[in-house]
């Protein structure tokens, strides 16, 4: 791979292990952790790893741009059923109820001083 210089080399590899693996009916995930492991650990010198850094960053920020535009046209249909009650439901979630669980899980770590 670092021959190539290629960052698609790369994420078709991660592609090929998950799915040989998911054939043998073994857990994909797992085998891409090993398999960037054993990658980082084998060409720990090489060039190649910041430019496979800055195609994975190239990659994630195409893959935010499809995400929000995907969010942009299904927010018309689902303000389309969006009642008052959803929308206090939603107002108490955000300003009462998350921050007084956050509040009360760090009860026992609150020192005082």
């Amino acid at each position: 791979m670092a021959e190539t210089g290629s960052g698609v080399i790369a994420l078709a590899s991660v592609l090929l292990c998950y799915g040989s693996t998911e054939l043998v009916e073994g857990y994909g995930f797992i085998a891409v952790a090993v398999l960037g492991l054993t990658l980082r650990r084998v060409e720990e010198d090489y060039h190649f790893h910041r430019r496979l850094h800055d195609f994975s960053e190239l990659i994630e920020h195409a893959l935010t741009a499809v995400l929000l535009v995907a969010l942009g046209t299904v927010l018309p249909t689902l303000f389309a059923d969006l009642t008052w009650t959803h929308a206090l439901i939603a107002l108490l979630l955000i300003t009462v109820i998350r921050p007084l669980s956050g509040w009360i899980s760090l009860i026992k770590s609150i020192r005082p001083v």
